[in-house]
């Protein structure tokens, strides 16, 4: 599936996969403000109204790729 999706789906996927990140309701509206750097790692801070149990949730990075491609995104 991955050798015949579209590049930015493939990249979009694999980071959800990576992350447990939702993709409709989390990755989807993942914006700068929700991001936060310590270097080495990472933290996605979603507020309640965003996640889909109305819960805050924060998913913790500390894959290498995906902190890489998220401050590529974040410029």
């Amino acid at each position: 599936m991955l050798d015949e999706s579209h590049h930015t789906f493939r990249t979009a996927l694999r980071v959800c996969i990576r992350t447990g990140a939702r993709f409709g309701s989390e990755f989807a509206v993942l914006a700068k403000e929700h991001v936060v750097d310590h270097g080495e790692r990472m933290e996605w801070v979603l507020d309640a109204e965003i996640v889909k149990n109305r819960r805050r949730r924060v998913i913790r990075i500390t894959a290498p790729d995906v902190i890489a491609l998220a401050r590529r995104q974040m410029k």
